[in-house]
């Protein structure tokens, strides 16, 4: 079995409350961030505990923010705690069959494609990963430009709720889509698709309609 890596971090861009850089705006209403305090060693030991700022997406990027506009990196994995039960039962799995019923079961796969092959020469591709669950439709409406060049993530309007992720009640998180439904391929061979910009199949719990 083999692993390869996706595209699944969006960013949303807030639009922030003027004369207050520290609130941004959804559905018209002021929502103020929130404070985080993490510690990092440093290479001489010393130990530094900033807070970071953070919204109803995640984490609020120190890049591309100007005085009208933040980003927030939104991680569909941020509370996925499932991977390491997927890994273990895929390692039990004795054919295709048993790896298949693993991922369907947990669906808890991080960030990469699954590629594998059996004793009898056939090969199983599936994108079963947890990305978020957007469709060409809320991509096309709620599309912002990138906060630079060298970011090269999709970017969501974070000022409206009608750009939240989409929600699917069959999977294991509502605002998902069945790792079913995402692109599988199995036979002599299974070439995995190019990975693009906005994926072909998008699938995770997405930010909450409320903070």
């Amino acid at each position: 079995m083999g692993t390869l890596a996706t595209c699944s971090v969006p960013l949303y861009r807030l639009q922030l409350v003027p004369g207050d850089p520290q609130s941004y705006l959804v559905d018209g209403k002021a929502e103020p961030m929130g404070r985080q305090q993490v510690e990092v060693v440093l290479r001489d030991g010393t130990v530094v505990r900033p807070d970071l700022p953070t919204s109803r997406y995640g984490p609020v990027l120190a890049a591309g923010r100007s005085e009208k506009y933040a980003y927030a990196l939104a991680d569909a994995n941020a509370a996925n705690l499932r991977a390491a039960d997927e890994w273990l039962a895929m390692g039990r799995a004795r054919n295709l069959t048993e790896l298949r019923k693993a991922q369907d079961t947990h669906q808890g796969m991080a960030f990469v494609h699954t590629l594998a092959t059996d004793t009898g020469g056939t090969a199983y591709f599936a994108d079963a990963s947890v990305v978020p669950n957007v469709s060409d439709a809320l991509a096309a409406l709620c599309a912002k430009p990138s906060p630079s060049p060298e970011v090269d993530s999709p970017v969501l309007d974070g000022s409206t709720t009608a750009c939240l992720w989409g929600k699917v009640g069959d999977a294991v998180l509502r605002r998902s889509t069945l790792i079913i439904r995402s692109p599988r391929r199995a036979g002599s061979s299974a070439t995995p698709p190019r990975c693009g910009r906005w994926p072909t199949r998008w699938t995770s719990s997405g930010p909450t309609a409320s903070p």
